[in-house]
């Protein structure tokens, strides 16, 4: 009667748990929004990541994506520029921001707290097909 009921969890979604546990943790240890970062660092961050989930977006699309803190702040549309290539709009197509090659440095592929793992997903796929040369290390992120 006095006895703990003890609940048994399968190998499986232990091993589930786990990784859940450890992604958090990574995410976590790497994300800098709060850690005194600056206002243009913090931008870049968030662009990249941003265009790297979503590919070619409009500036409407990443200005609803983007914290507002972020669009609001002076840099923005600056650190836009550096960061991506613009095509311009042409008939009916708006225009759209896409990765500069050299962008996708500062892109973490283990990931980016304000990502959906959809988004996660994506953003990872891109920066293995566009940003990376087989064996290459210098196509590899900077760390944080």
């Amino acid at each position: 009667e006095g006895a703990e009921e003890r609940s048994e969890i399968d190998p499986a979604t232990g091993e589930v748990l786990l990784e859940e546990l450890l992604s958090t943790l990574v995410l976590l240890l790497r994300e800098r929004t709060h850690s005194g970062a600056s206002a243009e660092s913090i931008a870049e961050r968030t662009l990249a990541h941003r265009l790297a989930a979503a590919g070619a977006a409009t500036h409407s699309e990443l200005v609803n994506a983007v914290p507002r803190r972020v669009v609001e702040h002076a840099c923005f549309d600056e650190v836009l520029a550096r960061l991506a290539s613009h095509t311009p709009p042409r008939g009916l197509l708006q225009g759209s921001y896409l990765l500069r090659t050299e962008t996708w440095l500062l892109f973490d592929p283990l990931g980016y707290a304000h990502y959906a793992r959809t988004d996660h997903h994506r953003a990872v796929e891109r920066w293995q097909r566009d940003a990376r040369a087989p064996g290459d290390p210098s196509a590899l992120p900077a760390a944080p």
